[in-house]
């Protein structure tokens, strides 16, 4: 235990060496469409946002539309008050020096840009993550008569040279019929850094993650887009939608306490 203990602690606090490469754009849905977002009721916790075309009025009455959300969970700044919270609130006594010192190592994303529309490795989230929604509205329905989900582009970030894995993406598409989706992805470190999480203290669920559940009722010439999020409580998180003409960050999550690693929730069923 000590030896494995030793390991996934240097390969935490000193950067291995890691291979860059670049992972292919991900296109944004080309669809002419821009969008407009609305100040949605803070207790709804839904984002609220408007489709429309670029050409006003639209030329078909059948419109193709289409966005794509991009999504980053990432570790971001933790204060040594935390980090000694943190320890006693999971009961650690002789293990507290090393785990506040492994805590204040943990901010590994603290750099993390704007998304680009790019994912690039060494990627600087636990996840990174774009996919593209597209659907079509037909004049006097209120329901898409095409809806599909672009299977998501996912990478998982780097302890040092370990990198961690990203879960299947989990997805329901029912836009056809009631103008419903949803998207679960998360991942979890590499297999060989959870020695050293459990030297510390035992945790049952070792997946981050982020759920979105989405609706889409067309009108005329526009179409209503409404997101909710929900995820676990660490890291931070932070989701930008873009079409072709624009993104802009819709939602933004802080983290919890570094405690939260050894209390993540199970990931939930759509």
């Amino acid at each position: 235990m000590a030896v494995s203990f030793l390991f996934s602690f240097v390969c935490v606090v000193f950067c291995g060496c890691i291979k860059k490469t670049t992972i292919p754009v991900v296109p944004v849905a080309d669809f002419d469409s821009s969008f407009v977002l609305i100040d949605s009721p803070e207790e709804t916790e839904t984002i609220e946002l408007i489709l429309r075309c670029q050409d006003n009025p639209c030329t078909s009455q059948d419109i193709d539309y289409g966005f794509q959300l991009q999504v980053k969970l990432y570790i971001d700044d933790i204060q040594t008050e935390d980090c000694i919270q943190s320890a006693q609130q999971l009961g650690l006594k002789w293990k507290k020096r090393g785990f506040v010192a492994l805590c204040k190592n943990s901010a590994l994303d603290k750099d993390h840009v704007p998304f680009s529309g790019v994912i690039t490795s060494p990627p600087d989230a636990r996840v990174s993550a774009i996919y593209n929604v597209r659907f079509r509205c037909v004049e006097g329905e209120s329901t898409p008569q095409m809806g599909r989900i672009d299977e998501p582009v996912m990478i998982a970030g780097y302890e040092a040279f370990l990198q961690g894995q990203e879960f299947p993406p989990r997805i329901t598409n029912t836009l056809s019929q009631d103008g419903q989706f949803a998207v679960v992805l998360g991942g979890h470190p590499h297999v060989l850094t959870e020695p050293m999480m459990r030297f510390f203290a035992s945790r049952e669920n070792t997946d981050v993650w982020l759920r979105t559940i989405g609706s889409i009722e067309c009108g005329e010439n526009i179409s209503t887009i409404r997101l909710k999020f929900d995820s676990s409580n660490f890291p931070s998180q932070k989701v930008w939608l873009a079409t072709a003409d624009r993104s802009e960050l819709i939602w933004t999550k802080e983290q919890g306490g570094f405690r939260e690693i050894w209390r993540l929730p199970i990931v939930p069923n759509l």
